[in-house]
């Protein structure tokens, strides 16, 4: 939280911004001098007038008449061709005012005049020893004359000769006027080391890799600034502080700098936890910036500190797409049917979402896209896809197309590295103990149709790959949430027609993640339930006698809240009166009981991607949940098309 200004502060603020730009910072010194010094003169003319109005009105409104001159010295400090004529102004005055109270005062014996020699100090300020000379003669002539006007009016015999006298006030002129050099030159020394170390430290900054600046909690910048700043940023604005100047490169960083830095200066929070909720990364003329914002030892001040993380960024995706690209391959050694139908499955979901699509479609898409990289081991392409669903949570809008490209772009780049291992995609994956049974068969003269039949699956793939992968995929996300899973695959050597159903498998994952994230218990949870810490998943095909297949997904979870979910529904105004209602609402777009969107799950997309393929398929879902028990969901459809299988 910063701490509120003083009332000096302020004032030296105002003062030091209203001196030009342009001018040398000695120069800007002095005229900050000037405009003190006339500021206070003016306002003790003022109340000397207004307090002696009464008894002494003749020298009031004399020097009264002076305050309006002091009042010009800033307006010719700023406005004037030459900024010194307000310094020279000042001066004039303070020589002329001291000179007319003491005449009016009774010459060089009076209290003003004794002011004439401190005045060579204020001089030397506000000009320059060189500058100051012909005022200080000026105040020389005026002890002069003060020293005749006592001579004539009578001279106190106890101060002696009015000669001696006047050559001591001159002497103490002279021993002010070298004062104030011997200060002036002090100080120059200490600026000029100061300087030195100032230019040493601008080139170090100037060479560092890391971009440095000083702010407040406005966001107005201090006066220095590494280079690197400038080259990363564009110009520095003249005005809005770092706000602004993050605008020109990344706009969209720059608001949420605005809303940080709002919450700072109201200190609701504190000021570490104001600073830890400033955006981080922002991107500039093609480089990867960071932002780190540390507390100065000046209270309300702030050092930023920008780091150019492109290279980094580029290593870090580089190794990531070497670890990608290694996963596929092994994966093609142990699977290579299934990495097919995997790559064949989101080719035709990222060819679907280069044109155009419902907001929903598109949404149910990325979903199950991102469901199957994370299944694959292709996590950088699971996070983009993560990061759009959470823009378009934010937004309420559907995914833009600068995403889908995005999207799609990623995708390519993944796949194009192994493309070329895939192979043609003609061939038939054959295990050697089909062959073994084919042959057999043939031994055995067994019946012709039977022989085709053996035939004829060879071209099915067995279900057990995409259990398996399902299984190690499941292994790994409860280990990621906590939970101790033993995943049962059943019905593995059960074939299906690759084409046909890989859709299905594609989007199955979707129930397995929302059975070990929303019904799965923590090992803590189910001691407390009286239930084994180790929870149970099993996942099975079956292939009835009627040709119908069975996907099943089982956890002996807590099983479905079901008033959770009429809730949810009433709110999304999706109908639930009756237990169908409910049922069929778990499978409605948007519709999700957690409160927390992670990675996993919450966005209820994907459960509608489920329902959308088993409908494509000609089936149904049946789901069954005992609370306390656990749920089971069934998709069953026709192991063949309807088209298909009458055409066989």
């Amino acid at each position: 939280m910063e701490c509120p200004m003083s009332l000096y502060e302020r004032l030296v603020e105002r003062v030091e911004g209203w001196i030009p730009r342009g001018v040398s910072e000695d120069a800007h010194r002095r005229l900050s001098f000037a405009v003190w010094f006339s500021l206070s003169g003016g306002l003790f003319l003022a109340l000397f007038s207004v307090v002696n109005l009464a008894s002494n009105p003749t020298a009031a409104l004399a020097l009264g008449a002076f305050v309006p001159l002091m009042l010009l010295v800033p307006l010719l400090t700023r406005y004037a061709p030459r900024p010194s004529l307000g310094a020279h102004l000042f001066i004039a005055n303070t020589l002329v005012v001291l000179t007319a109270a003491a005449a009016a005062k009774g010459g060089l014996a009076s209290s003003p005049a004794g002011w004439l020699p401190a005045s060579s100090f204020v001089m030397v300020l506000v000009l320059g020893t060189r500058g100051a000379l012909p005022w200080i003669l000026g105040v020389v002539v005026a002890h002069g004359v003060l020293g005749y006007q006592s001579s004539q009016a009578g001279w106190p015999e106890e101060l002696g000769p009015v000669a001696v006298f006047i050559a001591s006030r001159v002497g103490a002129t002279v021993f002010s006027m070298w004062l104030a050099s011997v200060f002036e030159s002090a100080r120059l020394r200490a600026h000029d080391r100061l300087e030195t170390r100032r230019a040493e430290t601008r080139q170090l900054l100037d060479h560092a890799d890391q971009g440095f600046l000083s702010i407040d909690a406005t966001g107005a910048l201090g006066g220095e600034c590494s280079a690197v700043v400038e080259r990363w940023l564009g110009e520095r604005p003249a005005e809005g502080g770092l706000v602004a100047w993050a605008a020109q490169a990344d706009p969209a960083f720059a608001a949420w700098l605005e809303l940080g830095l709002a919450s700072l200066q109201d200190g609701v929070f504190s000021e570490e936890v104001n600073l830890a909720q400033l955006p981080q990364a922002l991107e500039a003329g093609g480089r990867a910036l960071s932002m780190e914002v540390r507390p100065m030892a000046r209270a309300g001040r702030y050092l930023v500190i920008l780091t150019d993380r492109s290279e980094a960024l580029a290593r870090q995706a580089a190794e990531e797409a070497e670890r990608e690209t290694a996963r596929l391959v092994q994966l093609l050694a142990t699977d290579r049917a299934g990495v097919t139908l995997f790559v064949d499955e989101l080719d035709g979901l990222v060819a679907d979402l280069e044109g155009e699509l419902p907001r929903v479609i598109a949404l149910r898409h990325l979903h199950t896209i991102k469901g199957n990289c994370g299944l694959f081991g292709l996590t950088s392409l699971a996070q983009l896809v993560h990061a759009v669903e959470d823009r378009c949570a934010e937004t309420g809008e559907g995914p833009t197309r600068s995403d889908l490209d995005a999207v799609s772009t990623k995708w390519h780049r993944i796949i194009d590295r192994v493309r070329s291992f895939l192979g043609s995609g003609d061939h038939v994956h054959v295990r050697a103990t089909d062959l073994d049974q084919l042959q057999l068969a043939v031994a055995e003269h067994r019946a012709y149709d039977e022989i085709e039949a053996i035939v004829a699956s060879l071209r099915e793939e067995p279900a057990g790959h995409a259990l398996e992968r399902m299984a190690d995929a499941t292994t790994e996300l409860a280990d990621r949430l906590g939970r101790v899973v033993d995943v049962v695959c059943e019905g593995g050597a059960v074939r299906l027609p690759p084409r046909r159903w890989a859709p299905l498998f594609a989007v199955i994952p979707h129930l397995v993640r929302n059975a070990v994230d929303h019904g799965l218990e923590s090992p803590a949870d189910r001691e407390a339930a009286g239930k084994p810490v180790v929870g149970v998943l099993r996942l099975g095909v079956e292939l009835s006698a009627d040709g119908q297949v069975e996907i099943s997904v089982t956890d002996d979870g807590r099983g479905i809240d079901w008033a959770a979910v009429e809730a949810a529904a009433a709110h999304a105004g999706i109908p639930h009166s009756t237990h169908p209602e409910r049922v069929a609402a778990l499978f409605c777009d948007g519709l999700t009981t957690k409160h927390v969107v992670t990675e996993v799950s919450g966005r209820g997309a994907g459960s509608a991607a489920v329902r959308q393929v088993v409908d494509e398929l000609g089936g149904v879902i049946e789901v069954h949940s005992v609370e306390g028990q656990g749920t089971r969901f069934v998709c069953r459809a026709p192991l063949y098309a309807a088209v298909s299988h009458a055409a066989k």
